[in-house]
């Protein structure tokens, strides 16, 4: 199997010594993709902190973005894994302006927002640094990201602005800041959804019978969350497959038999 696939299927299994084992003979897989990350951002997604003192001591790279530019430290924001994004930030992470927003660490979000007032509005995978607030209930972020200007119309990945994210989460003081903040500025037109385009991914499983790594295809536009039959082609066994994308791109995915 290859190292860097078998790292990866160790990482979603949580198998920290077989993690630990093939990374002493094969080094370098902790530096290898799938799917546009690292090791070390599926380990921070999943919030295993003991299998990212592994990788990093292996010599995983803290702030590695991933295919968008989003750090482990991201994901582990965005999947809400803080004892993750703790350890990330005592070894040296250095938080994105969506990672302070998340946090609700407003001070260092002000500061940051002094040295690069231009990223108020970067977007993430996940939306921008306001939407992080809302998502999280961190009100004094939210208040100081209107104030500095932050755009309440943009929308995260699936496709929510600010305000419909706060209502959808059930937070009405935040979506009266958020609603006060139009009405001052309600020139502004307000974009259109982007029409979202088909994506087809290669996946791979092992055969709940045979053990061998198969390689098929999926369309992430047909859910999240996908559940089906496909027989291995090596030892015709059925295999019900569960397939889980998160964040746009990143795939968990369990076989059993039928």
């Amino acid at each position: 199997m290859d190292p860097i696939l078998a790292l990866f299927a160790a990482v979603d299994r949580g198998d920290l010594a077989g993690a630990s084992a093939l990374l002493a003979v094969t080094p370098g897989a902790v530096h290898g993709r799938f799917h546009g990350a690292t090791a070390l951002h599926r380990a921070a997604a999943r919030g295993d902190t003991a299998m990212l003192e592994v990788l990093l001591e292996r010599g995983a790279l803290l702030d590695e973005p991933d295919e968008t530019g989003a750090t482990a430290l991201s994901w582990a924001s965005d999947e809400d894994r803080d004892a993750a994004v703790d350890l990330l930030l005592a070894h040296g992470a250095r938080p994105s302006l969506v990672d302070l927003a998340a946090r609700g660490l407003a001070l260092p979000l002000e500061q940051a927002l002094d040295a690069e007032p231009e990223l108020i509005d970067q977007e993430t995978a996940q939306g921008t640094a306001l939407h992080a607030a809302v998502r999280r209930g961190r009100a004094g972020c939210v208040r100081l990201l209107l104030a500095r200007g932050a755009d309440p119309r943009l929308r995260d990945d699936q496709g929510r602005t600010p305000a419909e994210l706060a209502r959808h989460t059930h937070q009405p003081e935040l979506c009266a800041l958020i609603e006060a903040a139009l009405a001052r500025d309600a020139s502004v037109i307000e974009p259109a959804v982007p029409e979202r385009e088909s994506a087809t991914d290669s996946i791979h499983y092992s055969c709940a019978a045979c053990a061998e790594q198969i390689v098929i295809d999926v369309d992430r536009t047909e859910g999240e969350q996908q559940r089906f039959v496909e027989d291995c082609p090596i030892c015709c066994r059925a295999n019900v497959i569960d397939v889980h994308f998160e964040r746009g791109h990143f795939i968990r995915v369990s076989a059993e038999l039928e």
